[in-house]
């Protein structure tokens, strides 16, 4: 009974450290997708995009529960999680224009609390970046 209830308290650990450590890699793997969408749609809404309406080249930083054009164009590829808990950078690095030629850089950030606070008692955050050329 003794050895039972010991092993039991391992295994169960384990058990959900492994389900906690799942979800954080699918809330990885959801921004990262989330932040190459967004930045595929951003290189068509550069300066010649008239009937898209442009976007940039002024840095947008906001939640993605925004209404801003670039939050919701975000919102359908963030599956799973809160659009209030994620923020949006939208930069262009590369002579801050958004001319075709030039970059666009999208990061998202989440911050992730794990649900097994009795193994780590802490948040870490997650970050997606991809930067993409401008094509129109």
């Amino acid at each position: 009974m003794i050895e039972t209830a010991l092993i039991l308290m391992i295994f169960l650990s384990l058990v959900l450290g492994m389900l906690d450590f799942g979800i954080a890699v699918y809330r990885n793997n959801v921004l990262s997708e989330a932040a190459r969408q967004l930045a595929r749609q951003a290189i068509v809404h550069g300066k010649l995009a008239t009937l898209l309406g442009t976007w940039g080249p002024t840095t947008y930083n906001g939640h993605a529960n925004d209404s801003n054009a670039i939050a919701v164009a975000v919102q359908p590829y963030l599956v799973g999680m809160d659009p209030a808990s994620v923020t949006v950078a939208m930069t262009w690095p590369t002579s801050s224009t958004n001319n075709v030629g030039g970059t666009v850089r999208v990061t998202l950030t989440a911050s992730y609390t794990p649900i097994t606070t009795f193994i780590v008692n802490k948040s870490f955050t997650i970050q997606a970046i991809s930067e993409m050329q401008i094509d129109h």
